[in-house]
């Protein structure tokens, strides 16, 4: 373990969100490659984060946000008492994707995104053969970056998964969401209204009001000063989102 997954795994412990951890500990400032195409497609990291590798039932396949690690995203869940397989997946550079300079100065960005999702399909790919689950038993869980991923791998594909839960994140080309083909797939959009890095007017207005008109299935849990952080009553939300995704009896 890595004083980085060191002070994460305190910070969780204490029941704070990882996403808050003060800068001389955070993960933010641990990763901040630049916006260069040579990075991209991401590679991912060798070791995967497995929790109940019993379980061949379902999965839960946890994306990170920039600059974080899948181990923070996929524990927490774990600690939340998650019964499913989970998965955390880490990008080798921290990055799923070039970093945009707001809406207006996202081009690298936004091409950025498909190439990283070809990424994310080979996870999914392996997790069918390998486990026998299949996407509509799988829930994408993404924070910040991770979020967009999730987000944008759902609508893209042609078979449902069993859910996806977005914390503080929001696709980058609303305009680009095609008409939804799986309208069974719920769509779980956790937000805060002073983020600042997906700011609420800028990013999530209009991803919400494309998903709704592209006809998806939206939920949405908002908070008003949580920042881009994920709570832990985020969290505790999620892991009952999880288990009626995949109708799974509730746990306290």
């Amino acid at each position: 373990m890595t004083r980085y997954h060191y002070y994460a795994s305190q910070w969780l412990g204490r029941g704070q969100p990882f996403d808050s951890m003060p800068n001389d500990m955070g993960f933010h400032n641990l990763w901040r490659p630049q916006s260069r195409a040579e990075f991209y497609p991401p590679t991912l990291e060798k070791r995967w984060i497995k929790y109940n590798k019993w379980n061949h039932d379902s999965c839960v396949l946890c994306l990170p946000g920039r600059g974080n690690h899948g181990q923070e995203l996929a524990s927490a869940y774990k600690r939340q008492g998650v019964k499913s397989f989970i998965v955390g997946i880490t990008p080798t550079i921290r990055s799923w994707y070039p970093m945009p300079n707001g809406i207006n100065d996202q081009e690298e960005a936004v091409k950025g995104v498909m190439p990283a999702m070809a990424v994310i399909e080979e996870v999914l790919k392996l997790i069918e053969n390998k486990r026998g689950i299949p996407r509509n038993r799988i829930v994408l869980v993404g924070h910040s970056a991770g979020a967009v991923m999730a987000i944008m791998t759902a609508v893209m594909s042609p078979t449902p998964f069993a859910g996806v839960i977005s914390h503080n994140g929001a696709i980058l080309d609303p305009e680009a969401v095609p008409q939804c083909n799986c309208p069974d797939t719920p769509f779980f959009l956790a937000h805060s209204r002073d983020d600042l890095i997906f700011e609420w007017q800028e990013r999530f207005i209009p991803m919400f009001t494309a998903l709704k008109n592209k006809g998806y299935k939206i939920y949405t849990d908002i908070e008003k000063d949580a920042g881009h952080c994920v709570t832990r009553r985020q969290f505790q939300i999620g892991k009952y989102l999880i288990e009626a995704c995949l109708k799974q009896p509730t746990s306290p």
